[in-house]
């Protein structure tokens, strides 16, 4: 009888161990589903949080493609400078940037027919000068325009599709290609701004087209210049803690001049 006993209880382990076994392989399992769907949320969001960086630092696009992008070419602008550009609201600050490309008319609509090029953000300027060159490296056709395309950057917006949408859309400036090809010269032309059918006379775009006669040259003459005077220059001389504490400190008056001097 105690062999027996002996017996049964070995049994009971057996089958204990056995179960103990089966609910760890079930409970090894479940974790594994639950962490393999934990890793697909985790790349989901990241993914989705990827696509909404690049929408936010690509900016908003300029007009769709054509059919045919014309990649085949040099087509050199040099964006001066835009002046008045309005504000949103009261207390938003002026953060523009310029989106160009080359179209051509499809109808009542514009249609993409090179890259897009893109200006950085001048934070904090309602008057930003760039004087850099764009490339949308395109062999424009026939009756094309020079699409101008002034945005305003949100910060507060940055990770939000609301980044990309009409509404930050500042001024848009359609240049056929015939008035740029006239000189070298920078002109001027009006935006016309997104928020009504009429062209703002206020709001405009200095460049030019540049026109690449020769090869670069081999040998550079390189200036270093040091910034002019700014607004934290000043709070120094003057002791001012409280200009001091700016996050971002624009040119005094003194240093605008300064800098319209060179």
């Amino acid at each position: 009888s105690k062999m027996k006993a002996f017996a049964d209880f070995g049994d009971s382990v057996r089958k204990v161990g056995a179960g103990l076994g089966e609910s760890l392989k079930h409970a090894k399992k479940e974790a594994m589903r639950h962490a393999s769907l934990t890793r697909e949320k985790i790349v989901e969001y990241a993914s989705n949080a990827k696509d909404k960086i690049e929408q936010a630092f690509q900016g908003p696009m300029c007009d769709p493609p054509a059919d045919t992008i014309l990649f085949n070419g040099e087509f050199i602008i040099q964006l001066l400078q835009v002046q008045n550009v309005p504000k949103l609201d009261l207390i938003s600050p002026h953060d523009p940037f310029v989106q160009i490309c080359i179209s051509v008319k499809d109808g009542d609509n514009f249609k993409r027919v090179s890259e897009i090029s893109k200006s950085p953000v001048k934070m904090d300027n309602q008057n930003p000068i760039w004087n850099i060159y764009l490339n949308v490296r395109c062999e424009p056709p026939p009756d094309s325009f020079l699409c101008v395309f002034l945005f305003n950057f949100d910060r507060s917006q940055m990770l939000s599709s609301q980044f990309i949408n009409n509404a930050r859309t500042l001024g848009v400036a359609r240049i056929p290609l015939h008035d740029l090809c006239v000189d070298e010269l920078p002109h001027s032309f009006p935006l016309a701004s997104s928020r009504s059918t009429s062209t703002s006379s206020a709001m405009s775009v200095s460049l030019r087209r540049a026109f690449l006669h020769s090869p670069p040259p081999r040998r550079v003459t390189l200036f270093l210049v040091r910034h002019a005077e700014s607004e934290w220059n000043r709070a120094v001389a003057g002791r001012d803690v409280g200009a001091l504490m700016a996050l971002d400190h624009a040119l005094s008056p003194r240093g605008v001049q300064q800098a319209q001097g060179l």
